[in-house]
């Protein structure tokens, strides 16, 4: 009886065998490492959407009130103001 289920191979379709244990070991690590790294991802996605509000209420600001914050933002970082 005929697969109507294809298999996908590692590589290109060549399959290969390897022996090295650090190197099974990095590459067994690095795919068991998914929820940690989307988990980071959420975090940066969720940084980058405070970003965009915050930039979106600085450009709700009038000239005085946004020259200030940023006059202030420079004299807390020991900017010298310009």
């Amino acid at each position: 009886m005929l697969s109507t289920c294809e298999s996908a191979p590692a590589f290109d379709g060549v399959a290969t065998t390897m022996t090295d244990p650090a190197e099974l070991n990095r590459l067994t690590a690095l795919a068991s490492s998914e929820g940690e790294a989307l988990a980071a991802l959420d975090g940066c996605v969720a940084r980058l959407h405070q970003v965009q509000a915050a930039r979106s209420a600085l450009a709700g600001l009038d000239a005085s009130s946004l020259r200030a914050a940023l006059t202030a933002r420079r004299e807390a970082l020991g900017e010298d103001p310009q």
